[in-house]
């Protein structure tokens, strides 16, 4: 907590969650001291309201660095759960199952993201492992099929149903997908 001494006495910073909802007190406390007058004040109202609905909206605000790195870390340990699970059954599952299994991912990402009640973060982290699962179905799909192609279309497959997904969604994790996947479809 920062604290520093004015002629006034000492004034206290509350540190983060504390100022966020606390923020009516303060203004109404620096009102009653003749620091904000009534249209500055009202001005201020009005901005914090948005503030806090866009933030309820799960817009309008930025994450702070842990949490982003949580939820990046989080998706690469999920996605990379996902595939040890898969290898790990792979020899005892027949072709069908494993075709089924891809493609219930690839459903159950993207409809959890778009149920997610949770902050955007998590819906673009849910939607990038969604689009990873896509890839991973075209190259199993390739696989179960014994599609005689060569492994740069199936890549092109992906890479349009990345460039698309990022067409809807226009998040971070679809840019990166789509800034791999073009440049190594392209070489």
């Amino acid at each position: 907590m920062l604290r520093q001494t004015y002629r006034y006495g000492s004034l206290k910073w509350p540190s983060g969650r504390g100022m966020k909802n606390d923020w009516r007190t303060q203004l109404e406390r620096w009102q009653a001291a003749g620091l904000v007058d009534d249209a500055t004040a009202a001005r201020v109202a009005t901005w914090e309201g948005a503030q806090h609905q866009n933030a309820a909206r799960g817009t309008g605000h930025r994450l702070d660095w842990p949490v982003l790195l949580a939820l990046i870390l989080g998706g690469i340990a999920l996605g990379a759960g996902v595939l040890l699970f898969v290898a790990a059954h792979w020899d005892a599952t027949s072709p069908s199952a494993r075709f089924a299994m891809v493609l219930a991912m690839v459903a159950l990402f993207h409809v959890t993201a778009l149920f997610s009640e949770h902050d955007s973060a998590v819906r673009s982290a849910l939607h990038a492992l969604g689009t990873i699962a896509f890839g991973a179905g075209i190259a199993l799909a390739a696989q179960i099929f014994h599609l005689e192609v060569d492994w740069t279309d199936g890549l092109l497959l992906w890479t349009l149903g990345a460039w698309t997904a990022w067409g809807f969604l226009r998040d971070a994790p679809h840019t990166v997908l789509v800034a791999i996947a073009t440049p190594w479809w392209l070489a």
